[in-house]
């Protein structure tokens, strides 16, 4: 067989290889019937392990037109260079509001390299790829354009609309780079452009498509075929809202039995009473293919434990117009509801465990105990009283995270101050030597201002603080210590890095060192690694002054995925400890809405609905307290804790 021979059959072969795989949303095996019961918990299911795309294997982008979407597979392995050139113009968003230019029916449609606005004007082409002609120019595949020289090709694609195999092979200047194919079925969407009327304004519009125009019309950027934008998506989406080739949703038959919800891809079933409920699970890719799975969850009867309080509501002063959070923590099988009292009498929607008293007034004052029922009994709380006094605020005196720090990785702590304020930071470890034998041998501490950029670092602290030390209460290190310290005055946003040689047990200490109560520290946080067992995220913080302060502490370890941090913690616990009175003083495994108007008011990043990151509302007299991260389950990653003031 000769070459043009061997040639032939292999792109017959590719060709066929091309149009038989399908592409569609697929139940790639059968959801399980799920066992439950009415006590207990909720069964979570990852949706992408019943689902696929057909025949996908590469990294898909989708193209938002105008006239729908069209999801496109890469072909890295066949043309390497030419899809990172692409993906290149797409991290970019180089293709935000750019158009389809070219429309010749029975060939090909164009775009990626004309701006929308008010002129057609070029988009930048900073980079180009060279020639890598491999796959045939079929059906429903996407291409380079380029021009005379083969090595041309930048920004510029289009699909091909027929089998270009031959119009657009070798013998055509060496031919066109295929790097992709549409997938499911949004070819619909690229013959619908390519149905529309067109115009010639002059090269190299000659053959422009536009969308609801009306022919003798003077033509519109409004009627030009735009997109809003090329972006990589997953085949499903991870989180709530992602954008992916196809999403879920899910439907019940006997919702009295089980309840299922879906956010991004997990599908959450929580029990209700005993029966059978059928579920159904929808996979709908983006042109509208649907697969469908389902499945029954079955409900039987579970334990009954009665519930038990495990954190009392706490009496409270605070200033009058300030934020009321009174909190009770209890456990029980099934999960117990609440009920607020004031004075005796039910409050009207206070049913969480959380009550919330907005700008407290006289008429606030009074004894608040909170029932807290299941199917087991009601257990009814001690009672706690809300009164009000006048004065200066309190204030946030002192934060202290302690962590296991391994070796080459950073401790960071977050603060924000609401005006320039005298502040000292501690990184220490053989100031621990006393209380541990596995100290971090010499830390070196680094401060980065609001534009993170080094402001200020330590190896060795100098005994010029030890007054320092001594008026804001910190406990003194040991003379000529590896441990770092420095006082600085700043405005803002700032971060303390933990960083040096060693590794094991280190604490980092950021302390209000200024005179009055204003202006002062209103946020502190930290981001660290959450093991199992003691080694856990601990954060240490004083509210100091003469009324209680309004705090919203959080756990967070599942945004954190979404915000790019690896490994982080899915299921993060909360626990609020008053470290003199040796008592629990709040808990929460799941945040709930009534912490998200706080968090908004403090400027604070929202949480997503459903996610198992952890948040309290408590109000806390003055005292010294901690905020314990640790993994439900005994699951480990990274969190974070913060602790915001509530105006």
């Amino acid at each position: 067989m000769n070459h043009s021979a061997r040639l032939f059959l292999w792109l017959a072969l590719a060709t066929v290889a091309l149009k038989a795989q399908s592409t569609l949303p697929t139940a790639s095996q059968p959801i399980p019937n799920q066992a439950l019961t009415t006590t207990g918990d909720a069964v979570m299911l990852d949706l992408r392990n019943y689902f696929t795309l057909s025949g996908v294997s590469g990294q898909i982008v989708q193209f938002s037109t105008v006239l729908g979407k069209i999801n496109v597979e890469l072909y890295a392995s066949d043309a390497p260079e030419n899809v990172a050139n692409f993906l290149s113009y797409v991290a970019a968003d180089a293709y935000a509001n750019t158009i389809v230019h070219r429309s010749e029916p029975g060939f090909v449609i164009q775009g990626g390299g004309y701006l929308a606005n008010n002129t057609l004007s070029a988009i930048a082409r900073p980079t180009m790829a060279k020639l890598e002609y491999k796959l045939p120019n079929i059906r429903g595949t996407i291409a380079m354009a380029r021009g005379s020289d083969i090595n041309s090709a930048s920004c510029e694609w289009y699909f091909n609309l027929v089998d270009n195999t031959t119009t657009l092979g070798p013998a055509n200047g060496g031919g066109y780079t295929v790097f992709g194919r549409v997938i499911g079925s949004g070819m619909t969407v690229v013959d619908a452009i390519a149905a529309l009327p067109r115009v010639n304004l002059g090269s190299p519009f000659t053959v422009l498509p536009l969308y609801n125009y009306t022919s003798g019309d003077t033509p519109a950027v409004s009627n030009l075929v735009s997109m809003s934008s090329i972006r990589t998506v997953p085949a499903f989406p991870a989180t709530a809202g992602q954008a992916a080739v196809a999403n879920f949703s899910v439907s019940t038959e006997n919702s009295s039995a089980a309840i299922a919800t879906v956010s991004g891809s997990q599908l959450t079933i929580t029990p209700g009473a005993m029966g059978t409920a059928r579920i159904t699970v929808r996979a709908t890719d983006s042109n509208g293919n649907v697969a469908t799975s389902a499945f029954d969850a079955v409900v039987t009867q579970g334990a009954v434990v009665a519930p038990t309080i495990v954190a009392q509501p706490q009496s409270v002063t605070v200033l009058a117009r300030s934020t009321v959070a009174l909190a009770v923590a209890a456990t029980g099988t099934p999960l117990p509801t609440f009920q607020w009292r004031k004075d005796g009498l039910a409050i009207n929607g206070a049913t969480e465990a959380q009550l919330l008293l907005p700008e407290a007034v006289v008429a606030d004052t009074g004894s608040y105990t909170v029932a807290v029922t299941n199917s087991g009994g009601t257990a009814i709380s001690s009672a706690a009283t809300v009164s009000l006094a006048s004065g200066d605020p309190s204030r946030l005196a002192n934060l202290s995270v302690r962590a296991s720090v391994v070796s080459g990785k950073t401790l960071i702590v977050g603060f924000v101050t609401n005006g320039t304020k005298d502040i000292l930071v501690r990184a220490v470890g053989p100031g621990l030597s006393f209380i541990i034998p596995n100290y971090y041998e010499n830390p070196l501490l680094e401060l980065y201002n609001p534009a993170d950029a080094l402001i200020a670092t330590n190896d060795d602290w100098g005994a010029s603080l030890e007054p320092t030390f001594d008026r804001v209460g910190a406990f003194r290190l040991p003379a000529n210590s590896k441990d770092a310290a420095l006082l600085r005055a700043v405005d803002g946003k700032h971060s303390a890095h933990l960083k040096g040689t060693g590794s094991n047990i280190a604490l980092v200490e950021v302390y209000d060192a200024g005179t009055g109560m204003t202006p002062r520290l209103i946020n502190v946080s930290a981001r660290n690694s959450v093991g199992i067992g003691s080694d856990i995220l601990i954060a240490g913080f004083v509210v100091d002054g003469p009324v209680a302060k309004t705090l919203l502490i959080r756990g967070v370890g599942a945004k954190l995925a979404q915000l790019g941090v690896t490994g982080a913690l899915t299921d993060p616990k909360l626990t609020v400890f008053d470290e003199v009175a040796g008592v629990k003083r709040a808990e929460n495994d799941s945040w709930s809405i009534s912490s998200a108007d706080a968090a908004a008011r403090v400027g604070a990043f929202p949480l997503d609905a459903g996610s198992k990151d952890a948040a309290v509302l408590v109000t806390l007299p003055p005292g010294r307290y901690t905020a314990q991260v640790a993994g439900a389950g005994s699951s480990t990653g990274e969190a974070l804790v913060e602790v915001y003031e509530v105006p």
